[in-house]
């Protein structure tokens, strides 16, 4: 689907940056003249070819993708069926989604100035930073980069790290390899494949 972009004004870049929390706006900056898409967008599915602002609300219907290199900034609200984040993330809106799973060898950051909604979250190695309330049914941060700044109502919450027996009691086994080690590459897979990450889910 083809995009269509216009530059950002001077003084829209200044209100926008003005809503950036303190603790964001060392990840990024609006400035005048960059390219922005207007919101609402709406997509089946979306892995991230080129870095993208939205302004407005993003919905993902199957798994929004974020590839190395690749950052995705909204100044909505962002709705997915799941997320896969290597690359950066920014929601300054809500967040509302499935299974999250994040892994860049904590070299990026999916920050959310919102409240988040997510069914599960696995932290393998990127910064998390949730300014609003978190809900959810699992967050599982496996290197201690994830933080919640209000509320955690989360049914299952690890955030001081998560050792192997206890990964293995939450997770499907489709995840781990024949060591009982959790991998990136077969969590990926299970999402891509709409399937869930934990083993029982009660909706």
């Amino acid at each position: 689907m083809e995009l269509l972009t216009r530059p950002l004004q001077d003084q829209e870049a200044t209100r926008l940056n003005s809503e950036i929390p303190q603790n964001f706006s060392d990840y990024f900056s609006f400035k005048k003249d960059q390219t922005v898409c207007d919101g609402p967008l709406s997509f089946e599915e979306l892995k991230l070819e080129k870095s993208m602002i939205v302004i407005g609300d993003v919905s993902c219907k199957k798994t929004l993708s974020v590839p190395q290199g690749r950052s995705l900034i909204i100044t909505g609200t962002l709705t997915a069926g799941a997320i896969i984040a290597v690359g950066k993330i920014i929601i300054l809106g809500d967040l509302q989604a499935g299974d999250v799973y994040g892994d860049s060898f904590c070299n990026e950051v999916f920050c959310c100035r919102g409240d988040a909604k997510v069914r599960c979250l696995i932290e393998k190695g990127h910064d998390f930073q949730f300014m609003g309330d978190l809900d959810g049914k699992c967050v599982a941060s496996i290197s201690n980069v994830v933080s919640i700044a209000k509320n955690k109502k989360v049914e299952k919450l690890y955030l001081g790290g998560i050792d192997d027996q206890k990964r293995r009691e939450i997770f499907v086994p489709e995840i781990f390899d024949s060591n009982g080690s959790l991998k990136s590459d077969l969590a990926v897979r299970r999402i891509l494949d709409e399937k869930p990450l934990l083993q029982k889910i009660s909706d």
